[in-house]
């Protein structure tokens, strides 16, 4: 019991349950844990268990915040069932289909926050329904005309109303995958295609695909993070996988697109030129930026040191050293002409001021950065050179600490 208990703890709001409550969720997770198909996962197929943020009933979800999706944000798990299901349906996939077909859990997830935030809900005056919220005509055709007909008809069917029904939960997730791959095109060299097509056609649609692939962009960086052992491993996580391509994928002038190059199945990698490369690091830098700031629920390993640095980049010290002015009367013409913001803990500029951090700190205000050289501090000159030094893996840091007043011009704005 000690294997589960110690994985009900990392569930985010653990805490607000009754004594009672908790000892159910630790048998719910010893029962996954210890069926055989659980058994077998490997660490690659595994979703950490602090990805869940339990709710009460399906009309509810909980936001991952910060996160860089304003308008439809991304959000956390909201039921056990759902962290294994989808775990053990796409490795069911992955050996059906193959890995080049398959599309990852964290596609999945992304298109299932994308569409309900991850809710078995009715949608679009009751015309869609489920978290992949699948429509009527698109029920009939994979039920009565498609090829793949007998596939469809083991997940989902029409009840006694006319009405158009998942058999379960686990049902929604299996769909998406057969959908994706055998009716929309999906593989993992095209999958802008794929994931555009499930949504539709046109200009839309491929705004549809570039969100949902970004979005799995940030649940990638976030179970990097979410399955280290320590915040020091978790940074070291991070920083790689801000140097490793998404498979097959790019960012271009309109999102997400394909190369139209050949992706080797070896490497499941794509060749991008110099401007793409710098777009694409530029993506995954400033969602690495965002999923440094959340709260890793991570249990301390009592044989670690505390590290010296818990954000991946331009973090703050963890000092109270406030720099508000002294004279009122400076401090009422700093009101007027400009925004402020007091850095709090646990927060970097960065998720104050994103891509204008580097200017408004340097050149608006007296602070600067720097990164550790053999215990030594070299300051960083350039913005450009901010992403060289992250680009080798330096952690970036900055003198300014909790406390500290950041004067910003009112043309720009203040995250938060």
């Amino acid at each position: 019991m000690n294997k589960a208990e110690n994985l009900a703890f990392q569930i985010r709001n653990y805490d607000e349950f009754t004594t009672e409550q908790k000892k159910e969720l630790i048998i719910q997770i010893y029962d996954w844990e210890n069926s055989e198909k659980v058994v077998n996962l490997n660490d690659q197929e595994r979703l950490p268990h602090s990805l869940i943020k339990l709710t009460k009933n399906t009309s509810e979800f909980k936001l991952i915040k910060n996160s860089p999706f304003v308008s439809t944000p991304v959000c956390w798990l909201p039921n056990v069932s759902l962290l294994y299901e989808i775990m053990l349906v796409n490795k069911k996939m992955r050996s059906l289909y193959g890995a080049q077909k398959c599309p990852s859990m964290y596609t999945i997830i992304a298109l299932l926050a994308h569409e309900t935030y991850m809710r078995d809900i009715k949608g679009d005056n009751n015309l869609s329904t489920g978290m992949c919220q699948l429509y009527k005509p698109s029920a009939k055709y994979v039920l009565n005309y498609s090829p793949n007909r007998e596939i469809f008809r083991k997940l989902l069917y029409f009840d006694q109303n006319g009405e158009h029904r998942f058999f379960s939960q686990k049902s929604m997730i299996e769909f998406v995958h057969h959908f994706l791959i055998l009716e929309k095109g999906y593989s993992n060299s095209q999958q802008h295609i794929g994931v555009a097509a499930y949504n539709g056609a046109g200009t839309s649609a491929d705004n549809y695909a570039r969100n949902v692939l970004m979005k799995s962009m940030f649940y990638e960086a976030l179970c990097a993070k979410l399955k280290a052992h320590s915040p020091e491993e978790a940074i070291s996580n991070i920083q790689e996988w801000t140097k490793q391509p998404l498979s097959s994928t790019y960012i271009g002038f309109n999102g997400f697109t394909q190369s139209g190059k050949q992706t080797s199945i070896k490497s499941e990698q794509k060749y991008l030129n110099k401007e793409e490369q710098e777009a694409f690091l530029n993506c995954k830098y400033a969602i690495a930026q965002y999923v440094s700031e959340i709260d890793g629920k991570i249990i301390p390993d009592p044989n670690m040191p505390e590290p010296k640095v818990l954000l991946i980049n331009l973090e703050i010290e963890n000092t109270i050293q406030p720099t508000i002015p002294n004279k009122i009367s400076q401090y009422k013409t700093y009101l007027k002409d400009s925004n402020f913001f007091i850095i709090q803990s646990s927060r970097s500029p960065y998720s104050y001021l994103r891509e204008n951090t580097f200017d408004i700190m340097t050149n608006y205000n007296s602070y600067h950065f720097y990164y550790l050289e053999n215990g030594t501090q070299e300051f960083i000159k350039s913005e450009i050179m901010v992403k060289e030094k992250f680009t080798e893996g330096k952690i970036i840091l900055s003198n300014a600490v909790v406390g500290d007043t950041v004067f910003v011009p009112n043309d720009i704005t203040v995250y938060q």
